[in-house]
């Protein structure tokens, strides 16, 4: 596995490449807000957000994204308290970690058109 660290505007995040395994860590950041459509055209596996200091998401914030659909996407011990409808529109992937967050609030078409691989894991816990 190739492990390729990068920076931008003082964001560390490291970038995997293994075979066909694309990964983008960006966790450990103190993140604190997610633009819409920040992933863009990004084609990925994994996507780990992670300890971060997210407290909540715009509704286009994965707009674009394409994960596999053994996809990964890890949003666990940040702050969020809320998920916008639709915010995971059109994504397909195997496993989304929301745990350990300070979630008060589904709406209705939160999970709206998110489709889960065959072993497909949500964990809220």
């Amino acid at each position: 596995m190739q492990r390729i660290a990068k920076s931008f505007h003082g964001l560390s995040f490291y970038y995997w490449y293994r075979g066909r395994t694309y990964v983008l860590d960006l966790s450990h950041n103190k993140l604190q807000v997610l633009l819409p459509k920040v992933f863009d055209s990004l084609d990925l596996d994994r996507v780990y957000l992670q300890h971060n200091d997210l407290s909540q998401l715009h509704t286009e914030t994965f707009r674009g994204l394409t994960l596999s659909k053994n996809g990964i996407l890890d949003m666990s011990q940040n702050k969020l308290q809320d998920l916008p409808p639709k915010v995971f529109d059109s994504l397909e992937l195997d496993r989304l970690y929301l745990q350990n967050n300070n979630l008060i609030q589904l709406h209705a078409e939160t999970f709206q058109n998110l489709t889960f691989g065959q072993n497909g894991i949500l964990d809220m816990s």
